[in-house]
């Protein structure tokens, strides 16, 4: 049977902020919220998804390293988030999938893709990234399997329903949730 996941749970306790058991919130600082649309017939074989974070200064148009971001993908999370950055516009232009425990890829315990994700983070808001992880895998009955796994843009669908589910969440308190 495959599986879609793209529903926001009810409570925050599932969601995983930087894989914390809340949303995480630090005064002066924001956090980006990337949706998922992974169909699987099982496990999803990115344990993790993690990338080089650079932020754009706007005056000169400088990108500037601000190290090394990670979010864990189980069965049933509907989205990523990275936390606890400061206001502004960020971008990343490579991603690794890690492997779950068990499991090689034929390059290894991990594998780069490159793609193109900016988004814009604002003080004490949860902002909405207009890309979402997009996966499939499939099984076949002798136990292999194939799978995909890229940053797209979102539907409007998926970001609205992405939308609406957050801002019916309780979040702490002086935060809101920007629309993309």
């Amino acid at each position: 049977m495959k599986a879609i996941f793209y529903t926001i749970p009810v409570l925050a306790g599932i969601l995983g902020g930087c894989q914390s058991t809340n949303l995480y919130t630090e005064s002066g600082t924001g956090t980006v919220i990337f949706p998922f649309e992974i169909e699987s017939e099982a496990r999803f074989p990115c344990r993790k998804i993690g990338f080089e974070l650079h932020k754009r200064n706007t005056e000169t148009d400088e990108k500037i390293p601000y190290g090394y971001h990670e979010f864990f993908i189980s069965n049933g999370d509907t989205i990523g988030q990275v936390d606890a950055l400061e206001p502004g516009v960020y971008e990343f232009n490579e991603f690794q999938c890690y492997a779950r425990p068990g499991r090689i890829f034929s390059s290894g315990r991990y594998f780069s893709t490159p793609t193109f994700v900016k988004f814009t983070v604002i003080e004490e808001k949860f902002s909405l990234s207009k890309f979402s992880l997009k996966g499939s895998a499939n099984y076949d009955t002798s136990g292999n399997s194939s799978f995909r796994v890229s940053f797209i843009y979102s539907t409007k669908d998926v970001n609205q329903h992405t939308y609406e589910s957050l801002q019916n969440m309780e979040l702490p308190a002086g935060w809101t949730v920007a629309n993309p």
